[in-house]
């Protein structure tokens, strides 16, 4: 077994620790997406964005920049499903291709 220790002055000082985040309740989500969108966000879709995402991270920081992407002045449930379809395509489209490489040239 090998650990690895960095001193404070190493560049990797502090870069791999491993730090578990629990999904964000509605309140952290809510706070969350009115801080860092330009856009209005109404409630309903502030509602359907937690639903959709579980409060995890990761799904808020994806989505967070779908619903950056737009140029809307105010956000409703229905850009908020729309940005979460396009998460699930492009997640879809990337499982599919590490399944294709996985597959022999007789299976392709």
């Amino acid at each position: 077994m090998y650990v690895v220790s960095f001193i404070s002055s190493s560049a990797f000082y502090r870069q791999f620790i491993i730090k578990n985040i629990e999904p964000f309740d509605l309140e952290a989500t809510t706070e969350i997406l009115e801080n860092n969108l330009d856009a209005k966000i109404s409630a309903k879709a502030i509602i359907r964005f937690y639903e959709l995402t579980g409060g995890i991270p990761s799904y808020l920081q994806f989505l967070g920049r779908e619903l950056c992407g737009f140029s809307a002045t105010s956000i409703g449930p229905p850009r908020t499903e729309n940005s979460f379809d396009q998460f699930l395509l492009q997640e879809g489209d990337i499982l599919f291709a590490e399944q294709i490489k996985s597959f022999s040239d007789k299976e392709k």
